[in-house]
């Protein structure tokens, strides 16, 4: 066999290369800085794609045995290897077992753990699952704030208002028309008057009960029994007395309905004197003709007679104190008996 030949000294390049690395070692030995070369192992340059193993399907067909495979999985670290808290022996760390929740179940704010909030999730069921039956905690019942312009902070002279319109039928039909004229022609401040005048007042025409800021209007339909969505609404003892159902989100704990309770109580407690604040009543007529109600009319004050405790709708009886004064004038007479024969 041949001897092998030296590249260094067949070759200009590779002579010239071999002395500089010579020189420049023998400065840095000079210099003190020159260490000896370690010895490196480089590595594959094969580059393998990795696929997911899916679930009911082979494994890769390249096996742990095949030594392409083994070569792509080997991994090289460069400085310190990344090791969790528990082997580094870190302190401070953070502990995720120990991270709180806030229960918003409660008024306060009562911090679980999140370890004893994953065991009540799975040791009680959810009071939204089918045969729980979920027991809420008896709430209020409030109403929103009233706008600036809305009839809830406006106050009526009870008394010029019936005076106007007792008996009388209004010129347009609708509430809007008898709130608005309500509020022109018996408003109990001339700085709410002021501010408001010509301005259109909030109201729910939806409602059959208007409350005002000392008084509210009920809403009473007559002649139209024969709606599917309607109660029979009915005039008993002569006139004396009307029944008026609540509305159907209406009950006895309401605070509409207890503004009636006090308002009426209040006004029977004081019969024969008229009350300044308390309950007027509005009825319409139904036309069968038109298929249309009529305007408004002023029926006068209502105070407390009776109700049906438990009732659903809420149903009242109502006293009429000023029947008398309806009964008393041919013309309102005439227009009250043609409501109440509706």
């Amino acid at each position: 066999m041949d001897a092998p030949t030296d590249d260094t000294e067949s070759n200009p390049y590779l002579a010239l290369r071999a002395a500089k690395i010579a020189r420049n070692e023998a400065r840095l030995k000079e210099l003190g800085l020159w260490k000896r070369p370690q010895l490196t192992i480089s590595q594959p340059s094969s580059f393998t794609r990795h696929t997911p193993k899916k679930k009911g399907l082979a494994s890769s067909s390249r096996s742990d045995s095949d030594p392409v495979s083994k070569k792509s999985r080997k991994t090289v670290t460069v400085g310190s290897p990344r090791r969790s808290a528990r082997i580094s022996g870190q302190d401070d760390q953070p502990n995720y077992k120990e991270d709180t929740i806030v229960d918003k179940s409660s008024n306060g704010r009562t911090s679980i753990s999140t370890e004893d909030a994953i065991h009540d999730r799975k040791k009680k069921p959810s009071e939204d699952s089918p045969g729980i039956r979920k027991e809420r905690s008896p709430s209020l019942k409030l109403q929103a704030p009233p706008k600036a312009n809305s009839v809830r902070q406006l106050s009526l002279d009870m008394t010029t208002l019936v005076r106007k319109y007792l008996g009388q039928s209004m010129e347009c039909s609708g509430k809007e028309f008898v709130i608005q004229e309500s509020f022109r022609v018996a408003s109990d401040s001339k700085e709410d008057f002021r501010r408001l005048e010509g301005a259109k007042l909030s109201f729910n025409k939806y409602c059959g009960v208007q409350q005002w800021r000392n008084c509210a209007f009920l809403w009473v339909n007559m002649g139209n029994n024969g709606a599917s969505n309607s109660v029979a609404n009915d005039f008993l003892e002569d006139g004396r007395l009307v029944t008026w159902f609540g509305g159907s989100r209406m009950d006895e704990e309401s605070p509409i309905i207890q503004t009636l309770f006090d308002l009426g109580k209040e006004a029977a407690d004081k019969f024969p004197v008229v009350p300044e604040s308390g309950i007027v009543l509005w009825c319409r007529k139904y036309d069968g003709e038109s298929k249309k109600f009529g305007p408004y009319v002023c029926l006068g004050r209502l105070a407390y007679h009776s109700h049906v405790p438990g009732s659903y709708p809420v149903a009242f009886t109502w006293k009429l104190l000023d029947y008398e004064a309806l009964m008393g004038s041919s013309d309102k007479r005439k227009l009250f008996q043609s409501i109440m024969n509706s």
